[in-house]
């Protein structure tokens, strides 16, 4: 039986003993396999293949995790050791074109399966978006074409670096179909059931070949394996491999198609934007692996990478960036209904009040519910006033409350007044509490205004992530990146004082947190700094510029930020993009706010005086 060629101009076949024994489910079209991407859904993953990432002191908070995952349906991203594609062809390229990171540790390997008389047949490149994984590779033919190899490697920014090594992987094929493979991975996933599988971690290549003779002499005994005659037969033997991979997973609903996907990388697919070769040109595209070691750098310097504003408008970058708008689209269009804008609100103070009982006493907690909800609500009419969308009002337990909108183009004064407008409003409300305490003696209003003026002059203390802390950011020290990484520092190492002063665990896990995330932080203010030096085309109407999504999104690889999965990246392109666009205010308008903070400050103080004088009298 032929099947048909990938180019179209040659045949392949598969044969045992000159007879052709190919399957007919094995003959599948090129056509029908391209752009076919798939993402793991965590939900639908067994207990069984989270146990493979545990280990014996990790294991109960590796089920714990499980079962919240699987209970809630909470759709983490992540990344498979085989790639998630329907097909490997697309992804066919040259040795140029692999991650200098996967290349330089594929290629020991390499060598060693031509010193076994293992034949190359083509190198595999993949970047694959959604779990932000980049796959290297290359298939292998035995010399008697019983065997393929794949030697691959997976770069996933989230994997343990313990497991961050080139596999390889043997596979033969049976006459009835029986699929024998040996490799040297670890176990990541669930095999599909008709597979001989064993798994042989990081046993060294010569011994790791012997071990596959004797799993097909023990599957297949005298029968022997089908011989895949040509280049193109290897190839079609790959795509089963792939095919039945692939539809074991989505046919459990662990692999969930994914729309609009374009691959990247590869002869015959839109290039990823990446370092430059110099070293390897075209002629020497076709030498062995471990001759390109040296021509393919590690650690290549930011400097001699390609600009990040070189591919915007090109119609490659539009291709492959697709999946990132669309998500990016996702989020600028996502939109709360009222229902359930007041559900979250209703859920949230009953969780505050429940679980703040646990604490607080009861008097406490109906005190601070409407003096936070008036806070809050000064900010939420700010946001409205200003333009700001999907708002939404929340209390967190323990915390407090908070407000949450989107805008892509206000300036930073307006920001500064949305912080404003929280507390200083709310200290005229103190004010006012106090003075129906004065003229009508009611306790609770004493209380509710003293209350309100203490927390609201809290809120104004310059510390992050207060309004204070915002407003000193926003006016102040954004202006320079060392002079806010500093405040940020600074803020940080109060808040951690504080906490072991007055042993608050929330405090001290607060700015525990913090100061973990400050690296991060410094590369994002860096990425920001050096993306608003590109000046980028400011928002269509409520959408970002797919221009400017290019550039950030390229920024952000630059900064080294770990950002897992496509929706998270769209995130985080919307919040740098945000703060692109949000430069510091005026000088003069920097004046006002801050008369405008000092007055607030003088009043609350001024209102406490007088409140408690009344007291007294």
């Amino acid at each position: 039986m032929i099947l048909d060629n990938y180019r179209g101009s040659e045949v392949a076949k598969l044969t045992a003993g000159g007879n052709d024994l190919l399957q007919p489910d094995l003959s599948i079209r090129h056509s029908e396999r391209l752009l076919m991407f798939y993402k793991a859904y965590a939900p639908k993953a067994t207990f069984r293949e989270y146990s493979y990432e545990g280990t014996i002191l990790t294991m109960p908070f590796v089920i714990l995790i499980a079962a919240v995952v699987k209970l809630l349906r909470i759709p983490i991203p992540g990344s498979t050791d085989i790639p998630p594609v329907k097909s490997l062809r697309p992804f066919s390229c040259d040795a140029n074109q692999i991650d200098p990171r996967n290349a330089t540790e594929l290629a020991r390997l390499a060598e060693e399966l031509e010193a076994l008389s293992f034949e190359r047949i083509t190198f595999f490149a993949i970047r694959e978006m959604h779990s932000n994984t980049t796959y290297g590779g290359a298939l292998y033919r035995s010399e008697d074409g019983r065997t393929i190899a794949w030697l691959r490697h997976r770069h996933w920014q989230h994997l343990e670096r313990a497991k961050r090594f080139p596999r390889v992987a043997f596979y033969s094929l049976g006459r009835n179909g029986e699929l024998i493979m040996t490799t040297n991975a670890a176990r990541d996933v669930l095999d599909p059931p008709n597979w001989h599988v064993r798994y042989e971690v990081k046993r060294p290549l010569v011994e790791l070949r012997d071990s596959h003779d004797l799993h097909v002499g023990d599957v297949l005994g005298n029968a022997g394996p089908m011989v895949a005659s040509s280049h193109d037969a290897c190839l079609e033997m790959l795509d089963h491999i792939q095919d039945e991979f692939v539809d074991f997973h989505v046919e459990r609903g662990f692999f969930v198609p994914v729309a609009g996907s374009i691959p990247v990388l590869g002869n015959n697919a839109p290039v990823q934007s990446q370092a430059p070769v110099e070293v390897v040109s075209a002629d020497q595209a076709d030498v062995p692996l471990a001759e390109i070691e040296m021509a393919l750098p590690v650690d290549e310097p930011p400097a001699s990478r390609q600009p990040i504003s070189s591919l915007v408008g090109s119609e490659d970058a539009s291709l492959q960036l697709q999946p990132l708008i669309q998500a990016v689209r996702k989020q600028e269009t996502k939109q709360s209904g009222w229902v359930t804008k007041v559900a979250l609100l209703a859920i949230s103070i009953a969780f505050f009040i429940g679980l703040g009982a646990l604490q607080f006493e009861i008097e406490l907690l109906l005190l601070l519910v409407p003096i936070l909800f008036v806070h809050e609500l000064g900010h939420l009419v700010a946001m409205r006033v200003f333009g700001y969308k999907n708002i939404r009002m929340f209390f967190i337990p323990f915390l407090g409350a908070a407000v949450s909108g989107r805008h892509y183009r206000v300036s930073s004064w307006k920001k500064c007044l949305v912080f404003l407008a929280g507390p200083l409003p709310s200290l005229g409300v103190g004010v006012a509490l106090g003075g129906a305490a004065w003229w009508t003696g009611n306790e609770w209003c004493f209380k509710a205004g003293l209350l309100t003026l203490i927390l609201n002059l809290l809120n104004l203390v310059p510390f992050l992530p207060l309004d204070g802390g915002h407003v000193a950011h926003l006016t102040l020290f954004s202006r320079s990146d060392h002079l806010d990484i500093a405040f940020r520092l600074v803020t940080t190492l109060a808040i951690l004082a504080l906490g072991i002063l007055f042993t608050d665990k929330l405090m001290l896990g607060g700015s525990i947190a913090m100061l973990i995330g400050l690296p991060a932080v410094w590369r994002t203010m860096k990425a920001t700094t050096a993306i608003r030096q590109l000046n980028l085309p400011p928002p269509e109407g409520d959408e970002m510029p797919e221009e400017a999504i290019d550039v950030v999104s390229q920024g952000i690889d630059m900064a080294k930020l770990n950002v897992l999965g496509v929706d998270n990246r769209a995130k985080v392109i919307l919040s740098v993009y945000e703060n692109v666009m949000a430069k510091p205010p005026s000088w003069p308008a920097t004046i006002g706010i801050w008369s405008l903070y000092f007055g607030g400050i003088f009043g609350g103080v001024l209102g406490i005086v007088l409140i408690t004088l009344a007291s007294l009298s």
